[in-house]
């Protein structure tokens, strides 16, 4: 602003300037005053962004050109600013501090005397419960927004504020001094999804002498420390061991009901062995996984278990060929982890569906072996049975009622011609031909009888009613 005092100035004609020696001077104009000699101007002056901070020099002219006046004016530097914002690795903006990584933050600069300087200074990221973190800045271009990871701290934490400062200094030494907090709360482990499954889906028994594996999905912001299974049956627990096998981590398809999708970065998936030990009876068990992450906080599931004891198996090899008349003796093993005393075993021949015969077995145990065996039978074939698949079907149940079953068969080819036909034939017809003779001579015989008590019948009744 320029004010004069004038009692004959004219504000139109006698309009002074005024003069800088960088920038420029923009709405110079009058604006009236109280005392009608009192005339002042008002203008605008704008400096280049990112010029320099040397002072400039200010002339006043009148409005034919004469010096009326000039100044020095100092050039203030504007501090720059910063705006703080969390976010995840997509970008999206988060509403709270989780530490389980994968977090960021987005400092944004700005400095509008200086839009295309740099930042040097200091990031300072203290973590509740955890020793400050201090991390350097030299920002070349603050056009460009710096993005700096949260990494996860391997450390226990509380739950409190995240607090975030930023001590730097712009271009022209202007400072730049910010703090800002983030709601960080700790949150436990969570179990997505849990299963007990053999090798195709889930099951809800375990029985002895069978291996089943507990499959668990689990989502935790922060590092896990413990991960425990264990099988439990009326007071009585047994930890089960982890498995650590890549290819043991991925489930069956048809274990959680549909296939496993990829996991999150926060996620995963752990395994443990389940396979019942001499301490467990049959009846109602379960199981108990419970996973703890580094701060302490903690989460058990409970999934409950039958336990049984272990079903006969049967193994039975193929046969060989074989002709129809041969002597067919088919053999099958069985095995039984409980021992084989309670086992009972038959087996039954069919041809067609048509059943042949049934059998009775005993398992056949060597001196040194409790729970492994061995069924034979031996099944002979006559002619009747050219080209037909003889089966063999092997079952064994146990005292506690489970069964197992195996079946064999054997295609029979025809039985051999005979190598002297017509021998055999002329003996057939002479023994048919004396079959017949007899069968009419016995039934000449009987016709014959039968007539000599007909006749015997008849006069005895004629000789009783002769008589008077």
């Amino acid at each position: 602003m320029v004010c004069v005092l004038d009692a004959d100035h004219d504000p139109s004609a006698e309009s002074p300037s005024v003069i800088s020696t960088r920038g420029t001077m923009s709405g110079w104009s009058h604006q009236p005053q109280a005392d009608a000699n009192h005339h002042c101007y008002t203008g605008s002056l704008m400096l280049v962004a990112g010029s320099s901070l040397d002072k400039l020099s200010l002339e006043v002219r009148s409005s034919i050109g004469s010096l009326l006046s000039s100044r020095l004016i100092g050039v203030a530097d504007t501090a720059p600013t910063v705006n703080i914002s969390l976010i995840d690795g997509e970008g999206e903006p988060l509403d709270r501090v989780r530490g389980g990584g994968g977090e960021y933050l987005e400092l944004t600069f700005s400095d509008v005397d200086d839009p295309f300087s740099s930042i040097t200074g200091d990031l300072t990221v203290v973590w509740p419960g955890a020793s400050t973190i201090l991390l350097p800045l030299d920002i070349v271009d603050i056009q460009t927004p710096l993005i700096v990871e949260l990494t996860s701290v391997g450390q226990p934490l509380e739950s409190g504020e995240l607090a975030i400062g930023i001590e730097a200094t712009g271009r022209h030494g202007a400072s730049l001094n910010v703090a800002q907090q983030f709601t960080f709360m700790l949150t436990p482990p969570v179990v997505v999804q849990a299963a007990i499954c053999d090798e195709t889906e889930s099951v809800e028994a375990l029985r002895f002498g069978e291996t089943l594996v507990l499959y668990a999905l689990v989502e935790s912001e922060r590092a896990l420390e413990v991960q425990q299974a264990s099988m439990s049956q009326l007071g009585w627990s047994v930890n089960a061991p982890m498995l650590s096998n890549e290819a043991a981590m991925v489930p069956p398809v048809g274990c959680f009901g549909s296939e496993t999708t990829a996991l999150e970065p926060n996620q995963a998936m752990v395994a443990f062995r389940l396979r019942l030990d001499g301490s467990f009876i049959d009846g109602a068990g379960e199981v108990l996984f419970t996973v703890r992450d580094i701060d302490g906080l903690s989460t058990s599931l409970k999934t409950p278990l039958n336990f049984f004891h272990a079903s006969p198996s049967l193994y039975a090899p193929p046969l060989g060929n074989a002709t129809a008349g041969d002597r067919i003796e088919p053999t099958a093993f069985v095995e039984d982890l409980d021992g084989l005393t309670d086992v009972q075993c038959q087996a039954t021949a069919t041809a067609n569906g048509t059943l042949l015969a049934n059998f009775t077995l005993v398992p056949q145990v060597e001196a040194d072996e409790t729970t492994n065996g061995t069924l034979r039978l031996a099944f002979p074939t006559t002619k009747a049975l050219n080209n037909q698949t003889v089966m063999f079907n092997f079952t064994c149940v146990d005292g506690w009622g489970q069964t197992s079953a195996v079946e064999v068969g054997t295609l029979l080819a025809p039985m051999p011609p005979c190598e002297n036909c017509s021998q055999i034939s002329d003996d057939a017809e002479k023994t048919s031909t004396m079959a017949q003779s007899t069968t009419m001579l016995f039934v000449l015989a009987v016709a014959l009888a039968l007539l000599a008590i007909c006749v015997t019948l008849v006069l005895r009744k004629t000789s009783s009613e002769s008589q008077p």
